[in-house]
């Protein structure tokens, strides 16, 4: 080899060193093609991420198809011109979601426990919903002063009307309720008691009032049960004497009482609206449904102003 070749290949021969000492495949440099035992450790030890499936929302009940309109045939004898007269007492209206009297007296309504108001799908209107609870947690609305001003007035004669639908078909409660061991109301019983008016545990809606005679509740019920999907025109009548109740337009049951409306034993009753008055200002027996029209008169409704009053409300 002369020494031009010579020179060329120990230039060679440190290019190729530099070269392997800088790639770390050779030398005495701390790092080394295998991995340092720490670095080992650490990458067995760190877990593969496993992907998290989200918790899908909870799909919200829906409402329950309407369903077709049917409307009662008029009742016999039935006068279109029989006009009916304003519920002076009390006439539910709900404006910006509250509820108020929209009669002439113009009474102070109040909410208990916030009951929730917005439009029903089955009827196109807006209607308050309900729902009973714990002692004092009752969610209604009261109509305090009620019994002062209007015992004797009730005594006379009165109509009770509510357009309401039942929810929670297996719990006692009331629509409008002025009952304290006395007075009236509307409410649903899911199983009410067989008597001389009714067969019992149908699951309606019914009227009653106390008679002071023997000191008990003369209630109307109708014999089929009710369906939860719809609403009902229910409407209450007491003319003094007589006990009767309508549904959807048509007088269903009549009862006399023997005595004369019997007060509530409260030395401040008032009216319950979604529920009953309780033994305090709490209320009691809230209704697990909605009402969408709740009125009180100072009169009994002839047959034929429920009539109309039941095609105003459903065609409405």
């Amino acid at each position: 080899m002369n020494r031009k070749t010579a020179k060329m290949c120990a230039i060679a021969s440190l290019i190729l060193a530099a070269v392997l000492a800088l790639s770390g495949c050779g030398g005495q440099s701390g790092s080394s093609g295998d991995p340092s035992p720490s670095a080992a450790g650490n990458t067995a030890g760190t877990p593969t991420p496993v992907p998290q499936t989200p918790t899908p929302a909870p799909t919200p009940t829906p409402e329950p198809t309407p369903t077709a309109l049917v409307i009662s045939d008029p009742p016999e004898g039935y006068d279109a011109g029989d006009k009916v007269p304003e519920a002076d007492i009390l006439d539910l209206v709900f404006e910006n979601g509250e509820a108020k009297d929209a009669s002439t007296a113009a009474n102070d309504i109040t909410a208990l426990n916030d009951p929730t108001v917005k439009k029903d799908s089955l009827i196109d209107k807006d209607a308050a919903e309900f729902e009973g609870g714990e002692a004092g947690e009752d969610v209604m609305y009261a109509m305090y002063g009620f019994g002062e001003k209007y015992a004797d007035t009730l005594a006379d004669g009165f109509t009770f009307e509510v357009y309401a639908r039942v929810i929670d078909d297996e719990t006692y409660g009331v629509m409008l309720g002025y009952m304290q061991a006395g007075g009236a109301g509307i409410d649903f019983d899911p199983t009410n008691s067989s008597n001389e008016w009714n067969t019992g545990a149908n699951a309606s809606i019914g009227f009653g009032v106390r008679d002071d005679a023997d000191n008990s509740y003369v209630f109307l019920y109708r014999e089929d049960a009710i369906d939860t999907d719809r609403y009902y025109h229910v409407v209450g009548t007491f003319d003094g004497k007589n006990v009767c109740l309508y549904y959807d337009g048509l007088l269903i049951k009549s009862a006399e009482i023997k005595g004369s409306l019997c007060k509530p034993n409260l030395s401040s009753p008032y009216l319950g609206i979604g529920g009953d008055m309780g033994e305090d200002t709490n209320g009691e027996d809230a209704l697990g449904g909605r009402i969408a029209v709740a009125r009180v008169y100072s009169v009994p409704l002839t047959a034929s102003q429920v009539y109309n009053r039941y095609l105003q409300v459903v065609k409405g």
